[in-house]
C-alpha cells in the first residue's frame, strides 16, 4: 500500500489509462518485454524461482481481488474483459479451492 501512496504522490490526478510503469525519461510507458524484465530481476533478487511476469501480477491482483478483498465476479469480469464468470474463475484458479472449502464446511 505504500507503494502505490508514494505512486499516488508522485502523480495525484492520474488519467485512467496512465501507465504504471514509466520509462526512466518518464515520458513513455514501459513495454511488456521491459516490466516482464524486471519482475524477473525482482523475483530474483528475492529468492523466487519460476516464470514471473506481468501476467503473474495480473493474475495475482485478481486472485486477491476475490479472496482477500471478496470482490464480486462480475466487477472481476468486467476488469478482465471476461464473457463469462466460468471464464474468471478458470483464469483465477480459484473454482476448485471453493468447491473444497464448501465440501469442508460440512464435515
Amino acid at each position: 500500500m505504500r507503494l502505490m501512496a508514494d505512486w499516488l504522490a508522485e502523480h495525484p490526478n492520474p488519467k485512467s489509462d496512465a501507465p504504471l510503469f514509466i520509462s526512466r525519461t518518464g515520458k513513455k510507458a514501459l513495454k511488456v518485454t521491459s516490466v516482464n524484465a524486471l519482475i524477473r530481476g525482482w523475483c530474483a533478487e528475492v529468492g523466487l524461482h519460476g516464470n514471473y511476469g506481468t501476467h503473474s501480477m495480473r493474475k495475482t491482483w485478481g486472485y486477491h481481488q476475490r479472496v482477500q478483498m471478496d470482490r464480486p465476479i462480475p466487477l472481476l469480469m468486467a476488469a478482465y474483459g471476461h464473457a463469462s464468470k466460468a471464464q474468471t474463475l478458470e483464469y483465477l484458479c480459484i473454482q476448485d479451492d471453493e468447491i473444497r472449502d464448501l465440501y469442508d464446511l460440512e464435515l
